[in-house]
């Protein structure tokens, strides 16, 4: 049985090579560690709350998992029957009922909110600062107090603000108006009012509005006295159409 025999040199270099690997292996485990905290804290930079539901939610498209994490410029679905709570990072809630569709994202100090249909209720605490937007109104909190309203809108309707808690600003074609707890605002309601500026009719107008008025309504009941003397001399010919729109026309809101 032959032995190994390692000279001085041959000594010096195995013991070189062992403190190498241990170099290399303890400089691998803090490079790992180094890595899973950086990892670690960008998930908690971007993660923005976490998403509770009932019914079929979805999130940038996808369906919704229960306790679900909320990331930057979240788009956040609720379909028929359906319901969902955001709870923000910053303290923050948003409640979504169904048939409610919104992007979400937020910070440590700011929450935004884009709200392109249906209807949120909202907890904005002091300190974070909330703006809101639909088709037709900008909202704004100043995060001197909390804030606890609700918004709703519609393609058509416009949309509706009721404040229960603290006040908040809106704008709507360059105008501002704060709205305080209590009290509620619809642009449905503002947009079938006078507008300012709109002058508003003198008397000879308004006169000379119902004389026409009443002149056209004159014709059209003697138009409709001679067609019904018309029908009754021939009872079968039935007049006028149904205009049927098409499946593709638009539904006129505007």
């Amino acid at each position: 049985m032959s032995m190994l025999a390692f000279s001085p040199g041959d000594k010096l270099s195995v013991r070189f090579i062992q403190r190498a690997v241990a170099l290399s292996t303890a400089m691998l485990l803090l490079l790992h560690g180094a890595n899973a905290k950086s990892l670690s804290e960008a998930t908690a930079q971007t993660a923005r709350g976490i998403i509770s539901f009932t019914g079929t939610v979805r999130i940038n498209g996808q369906s919704a998992l229960a306790g679900q994490t909320l990331f930057a410029n979240s788009l956040v679905v609720t379909l028929a029957h359906s319901g969902s709570l955001i709870a923000l990072s910053n303290l923050a809630k948003l409640n979504l009922s169904e048939n409610t569709g919104a992007t979400v994202d937020s910070s440590k100090r700011s929450l935004s909110v884009t709200l392109w249909e249906g209807r949120i209720v909202s907890s904005v605490p002091a300190g974070v600062l909330a703006d809101f937007t639909t088709a037709d109104l900008s909202i704004k909190t100043d995060a001197t107090e909390p804030v606890v309203f609700k918004i709703e809108t519609t393609e058509c309707g416009g949309t509706d603000i009721f404040v229960s808690t603290g006040h908040l600003e809106t704008r709507r074609a360059g105008q501002l108006l704060t709205i305080r707890a209590g009290e509620a605002f619809s642009t449905a309601a503002r947009s079938a009012a006078k507008q300012p500026g709109q002058p508003a009719l003198s008397r000879k107008r308004t006169a000379g509005l119902f004389v026409g008025i009443g002149a056209a309504l004159a014709v059209m009941l003697a138009v409709a006295l001679g067609n019904n003397d018309e029908d009754q001399e021939n009872p079968g010919d039935v007049g006028g159409c149904i205009i049927v729109p098409s499946p593709g026309a638009p539904n006129g809101c505007s």
